[in-house]
């Protein structure tokens, strides 16, 4: 008896010709991949409502698929088996393609999977489909998820790995849109051609029009590992390995397991140290005060807890997968009549995230809070988030976003809304000019061993206060890093302050998008502007800013 609700389709695409880099147990015997994966399913636990076998032939394999044909099951377990037999263009993805243009959504989720690599845990279907939805927006997840970085090979966000899991309703949204799931749809030529072609509009293609459409691309890379099989390249270099895996997430138990491994062959581990392949449990630390300020938006006065409730309600109307929300407090003897009531307001989590309550006296404004709410959490997140209570997040996925930005430029420190170039007026210190913004705990520990905290004041003035928005970001650079801003993707409106000077600073307006907003744009309230195309504010990107 199933015990779940769903319905899953095993998909498991089959090869019975020469490949790349087989092990050699393979050319003794090209049914072995088969075999094993049908031993496999036999052994392990799961509750799949379907497995099907499809399998990519040429003419000269017909003979020898017709024998192992006798040897595959109609049942594994209590789930039904399906052989499939096409003609072999397109590879893997064409074949999952044409298993979903079957069975659309008469199925819940699809588990795509190829002949070599083995599932290594107990009801590996249950955990897929309960990690697919324990995300917010989710389109595809993956053994292991690819971004673009600094000089990394790829420049698309896809699937890197083609075991994976995804939903029939985010598939039907790509359906409908293609006719088809993307892939290739050449007939073999030369090998490096076909293979390049098939990993172009195949592997990359089919995940990243996922991606495109709006969703995120996942991985697994919390709970478990992916050794991902790289043939036998470095045989000549590292005597006695026949066959090498670039391990990625290593530090966990994998998840799959590549045939090299699962036949015993000798494999050497490269463990992947890349830094977008590391943990990334994510803190957004947001600071509040209840007080006077300059200059702001009249339904503050009209209640001193709308910016919070505004919080709230961005946060959780826009997509994210942070870790954890602190909402920082500082607060006056004079507000302790508001702690009653926005303890009431605040809620336990908002989408799937815990979030914590931070009471603090009011010294050193927010980069006092943001220094206090690091030190009390650098342990247990890899990314912080800084922002201010008026400021708000308006755009889905935003959190992902600034995760894949950190890494797609050299020596980040400090990725913000407006990075300032240096002059005289700031002391010729390059920082962030806007202090909403994300730093790895890794860059920030490097501040922190320097200054034995993230730099801030306690001072209340907030002329002192706007120097220590200069010197926090600048202390980045002081450590070799850099501070860059969002001006490749989005525009930023910047709310002014001083009474003289128009509502709204407009930069980087060659852009149509906002990711976030002050009060004022997020309530659709009149206001005047200004804005820059010259000097530090003309349109460079942030690598042409720094020559």
């Amino acid at each position: 008896m199933k015990s779940n609700e769903y319905s899953t389709c095993y998909v498991c695409c089959c090869y019975l010709g020469d490949r790349r880099s087989a092990i050699n147990l393979y050319y003794e015997d090209k049914t072995i991949y088969v075999k094993e994966h049908i031993k496999s399913l036999q052994e392990i636990n799961h509750d799949l409502d379907k497995i099907i076998f499809i399998f990519n032939l040429d003419p000269q394999h017909l003979e020898l698929f017709e024998k192992l044909k006798k040897e595959i099951p109609k049942k594994i377990q209590n789930s039904e088996v399906e052989i499939i037999v096409r003609e072999n263009y397109g590879m893997s993805y064409a074949a999952f393609n044409e298993v979903y243009k079957k069975y659309r959504t008469e199925f819940d989720y699809y588990i795509f999977n190829e002949d070599d690599y083995y599932f290594n845990i107990v009801n590996f279907d249950n955990y897929l489909v309960n990690k697919f939805n324990s995300y917010n927006n989710i389109g595809y997840l993956a053994a292991t998820a690819v971004n673009p970085a600094w000089k990394f090979q790829h420049t698309l966000t896809h699937a890197g790995n083609s075991v994976g899991i995804t939903s029939s309703k985010v598939l039907e949204v790509i359906y409908q849109k293609f006719g088809d799931l993307p892939h290739s749809k050449h007939r073999k030529n030369s090998e490096n051609t076909f293979y390049s072609l098939n990993e172009i509009e195949g592997q990359i293609a089919q995940t990243h029009e996922i991606f495109k459409m709006g969703y995120n691309i996942f991985d697994v890379r919390e709970d478990y590992s992916c050794p991902h099989d790289m043939g036998d390249k470095l045989k000549k270099e590292i005597y006695g390995f026949d066959h090498f895996v670039d391990h990625f997430f290593y530090w966990n138990e994998p998840l799959i397991l590549p045939a090299s491994i699962k036949f015993g062959i000798p494999t050497w581990h490269v463990h992947v140290t890349d830094p977008q392949f590391q943990k990334k449990r994510s803190c957004l630390v947001t600071s509040f005060y209840f007080g006077d300020r300059r200059r702001t938006v009249d339904e503050f006065y009209d209640n001193r807890l709308f910016f919070v409730k505004k919080q709230i309600e961005t946060l959780n109307t826009y997509h994210h997968n942070l870790d954890k929300i602190i909402f920082s407090i500082n607060i006056e003897t004079d507000h302790y009549g508001y702690i009653n009531d926005v303890l009431k307001i605040i809620p336990k989590k908002i989408q799937n995230t815990p979030v914590e309550i931070i009471i603090r006296e009011n010294k050193g404004f927010s980069y006092s809070a943001f220094s206090e709410a690091f030190e009390k959490n650098r342990e247990d997140y890899d990314y912080f988030i800084f922002n201010e209570d008026d400021y708000f997040l308006v755009e889905n996925n935003w959190d992902e976003y600034l995760i894949r930005k950190y890494h797609e430029l050299p020596d980040t420190g400090y990725l913000c809304a407006m990075m300032r170039d240096e002059d005289k007026w700031n002391n010729n210190k390059i920082h962030a000019g806007h202090t909403f913004g994300i730093a790895s705990t890794s860059s920030l520990n490097k501040v922190w061993d320097k200054y034995g905290c993230l730099p801030n004041s306690y001072e209340l003035d907030y002329n002192i206060q706007q120097k220590v928005q200069v010197d926090f970001s600048h202390a980045f650079v002081e450590v070799g890093l850099r501070v860059y801003d969002i001006r490749e993707e989005y525009r930023v409106s910047f709310a002014m302050t001083e009474e003289k000077d128009k509502d709204i600073w407009r930069l980087f307006w060659w852009n149509e998008r906002d990711l976030i907003v002050p009060a004022m744009i997020l309530l659709k309230k009149p206001y005047t502007w200004w804005m820059s195309f010259d000097g530090p504010l003309q349109r460079k990107t942030n690598l042409e800013k720094y020559g």
